[in-house]
Formats: C-alpha cells, structure tokens, sequence
C-alpha cells in the first residue's frame, strides 16, 4: 500500500519538512516474528544511526552508573526507519537517564547535566539527563502526586 504524505514539524533544530509517497504497507514487517529477529532489527536500526552511536559511545565513555539513552530516541528512530520518515523525525531531544544514589544533591546531578550537555552541544538535537535516582525527590511537588524512592 502506497500512501501520500506530509509532514512538517517545527522544533528549533530540529526542524523537519518530509513530504511524498512512502512506502507504509512494509513497517509492520517484523511484527508477529520471533525476538531474536526483531532484537536483532532493532539493534541493526541503532547501530546505522551516526547521532544514536555517538550518544551512546559518549556514555559509554563518561561510565556514568546504570546510564541508558532512552525514549523517543530510539522508538521514534525506529518508527522512522519502518515507515522511510527522515531519521530525526519527531525527536525533540536525547532523553539519558542514569542512575547514581550516592549523592542526590542538587548540584550533583547539575554537574553532570552540564558535562553531558556540554559533551554533546555539537549534535543538532539536545541532550537532556536526568538521574532517575533524585526522581521521588522533585516528582510529588512537579506532578502532585507522590513517588516512592527507588530501591536498586
């Protein structure tokens, strides 16, 4: 199946104009397969992403604890790799999320969002970090409703 399209989206730096056919009838094509198969797809998806790859390389480099790049990164990477979308298509940032508990001060967490970003402000998207052991620390104020203090 063949389907006309447009999109246009406007996010700063990010700012995306795709428009024409593309063919959507094939990006249901590893639905229903095996795991191994579709494990493999995606880390073949990761892998030919230049941006993706530095990223990661990057926190690899940094040994930040429990770090993961996270969210629309990679499922919006994916959805635009199936369906032929340029590859940066709806991503508005780079979400890392690690998780380090000996210090949750503030300021702890602030050096290494500075770091990051500062690592990373040549990439045409941002990076945004966020150490997910603070997260019951501003959660209840931001969102109103309370969240219990991980345990890992």
């Amino acid at each position: 199946m063949e389907l006309e399209g447009t999109l246009c989206q406007s996010g700063g730096m990010n700012d995306v104009a795709w428009s024409g056919a593309t063919q959507m009838a094939d990006y249901l094509r590893f639905a229903g397969q095996p795991h191994e198969v579709q494990r493999a797809e995606l880390v073949l998806i990761i892998r030919e992403q230049p941006l993706l790859m530095e990223i990661l390389t990057g926190l690899r480099a940094e040994a930040l604890p429990d770090a993961w790049l996270v969210s629309g990164a990679i499922y919006n990477t994916v959805w635009n790799v199936l369906t032929g979308r340029p590859s940066l298509t709806g991503i508005n940032d780079f979400d890392i999320a690690y998780f380090d508990g000996r210090d949750l001060s503030y300021e702890a967490e602030d050096e290494i969002i500075q770091g990051l970003i500062a690592r990373f402000a040549h990439l045409p998207i941002r990076v945004e970090p966020r150490n997910q052991a603070r997260v019951h620390l501003w959660f209840p104020e931001k969102f109103g409703i309370p969240f219990l203090r991980p345990r890992c």
